[in-house]
């Protein structure tokens, strides 16, 4: 386990946007704080009501809810890297997250929520429910039973009405169609594919055209190479000390990466840049995060 900011692939990537700073083409305000006022309030609110010219960064296309605006904007590929590939930022696969429920000491029928907890994860389209939106909302039932998504000629999502009008926002009818984001589960086998014949839903709209796009580029390839952590529970005492931490390292990076964008002096103040760091307490942030790692493959 290592601290990803100390990597040296970090000071190359300041360096990038070093480059791009210089030929402007970054905006000259991008480091200045953003208000509703300020020159660089380029977020969704402005997205939504005017297609901008310039680069923008969201989660998904899905994030622009006025659809003839998203229509305007072309998706651009990942950059690539020095080894001639792209990686991939988003990973459309299983979907597992176990930290989103607590059983409190006060619970008096902790059975229950167990139970209930159980019941959720158990059922594949109860589970994909609890994370992407209610059947009646962002899916429909088809014929032979698999959820899928009313999309229009131009590919723009119809939400349903069986649960409230949702103005065919996406975001939208899943938040108010969802257990809350409780803890789910979202198998790979759970998506209809030609390889899955079997799958209760298909993937949600947006990201077929971008699964593609990453298998081409070496997704699976990149899945079996590395191991990813989980999610880890930490204790309070854990939790405390990793808080008071980050908001001191935290500043640190982002007052170093603000200056090599502007000036591109990495190589001058990388080593001042590590040995701050250090002595801020990375070191035992990854102690942390890899005791509480241990603590999951020691139970496993």
């Amino acid at each position: 386990m290592t601290y990803t900011a100390i990597d040296p692939s970090f000071g190359k990537t300041a360096m990038y946007f070093h480059t791009l700073f210089t030929e402007g083409l970054l905006n000259k305000d991008c480091f200045e704080p953003m208000t509703a006022t300020s020159t660089n309030y380029t977020n969704n609110e402005i997205a939504q009501n005017i297609a901008k010219i310039g680069v923008m960064g969201v989660w998904s296309d899905m994030s622009i809810t006025n659809n003839d605006v998203r229509h305007e904007y072309v998706p651009i590929p990942q950059l690539t890297g020095e080894a001639g590939t792209t990686g991939n930022a988003l990973n459309y696969s299983e979907l597992q997250d176990a930290c989103n429920n607590a059983i409190t000491v006060d619970c008096e029928f902790p059975e229950i929520i167990a139970a209930f907890t159980e019941y959720m994860i158990s059922d594949p389209k109860l589970s994909v429910q609890s994370n992407w939106g209610a059947i009646g909302g962002n899916y429909y039932e088809d014929e032979n039973g698999v959820m899928r998504f009313n999309l229009d000629e131009k590919g723009d999502i119809i939400t349903g009405t069986e649960h409230g009008d949702f103005g065919n926002n996406f975001g939208k009818a899943r938040v108010n169609t969802t257990t809350c984001r409780g803890s789910m589960i979202v198998l790979n086998e759970y998506y209809l594919t030609d390889d899955q014949p079997d799958g209760v839903v298909e993937y949600t709209y947006d990201a077929k055209n971008l699964l593609a796009f990453q298998r081409v580029n070496g997704k699976d390839a990149d899945l079996e190479k590395y191991d990813t952590i989980p999610k880890v529970m930490l204790t309070n005492a854990e939790q405390q000390e990793i808080s008071r931490l980050v908001e001191i390292t935290n500043p640190i990076v982002k007052k170093y990466v603000q200056q090599w964008v502007i000036n591109g002096n990495v190589d001058a103040t990388w080593d001042a840049y590590v040995a701050e760091l250090k002595g801020a307490g990375i070191d035992r942030i990854v102690e942390i995060y890899q005791t509480a790692l241990d603590r999951i493959n020691g139970a496993s």
